[in-house]
């Protein structure tokens, strides 16, 4: 686990596989579990008090590097590219499928700018509709239907 302080009141926590993730948390989907750019994590902010469960994903080609000790902590430089998302599930409005989409949520200031260094999935993996038809769009999406 690794905390970065960007100021005295926005941290963002990211979790390594082995960790305990506090009940706020939600472990990765199963469908990102082989994902090496995606990292459960916790995004706080002390004033006003919010915290919120997300998943941490770094640009493509780009993985988080492991801390093996406190001298080794993570800096806001470690966090240079990163989103955070949240997995969704989403209706094809062409056929109906659901599938679960990595999408991105809203971020301080300290994290926006960082989406033009992401690729970006779109259309549906069953029928092929493309966006202006099944309105599926994010970071990831995936192909399998979670019902099916």
């Amino acid at each position: 686990m690794q905390t970065v302080h960007f100021d005295h009141r926005l941290h963002i926590t990211v979790y390594e596989a082995g960790d305990v993730l506090p009940p706020y948390v939600d472990p990765i989907p199963a469908w990102l579990a082989n994902e090496a750019s995606c990292r459960a994590s916790a995004l706080r902010i002390d004033r006003p008090r919010f915290t919120q469960g997300c998943i941490a994903v770094w640009p493509s080609g780009i993985e988080p590097r492991r801390a093996a000790s406190e001298v080794e902590a993570w800096t806001a430089e470690d966090l240079r590219g990163v989103l955070l998302a949240d997995s969704r599930s989403h209706r094809c409005f062409g056929c109906g499928a659901w599938h679960e989409v990595l999408y991105p949520v809203d971020t301080p200031e300290v994290l926006e700018g960082w989406r033009h260094r992401h690729s970006f999935e779109s259309g549906c993996p069953t029928c092929g509709a493309e966006f202006a038809t099944s309105r599926l769009a994010g970071l990831m999406i995936n192909p399998f239907d979670p019902e099916g």
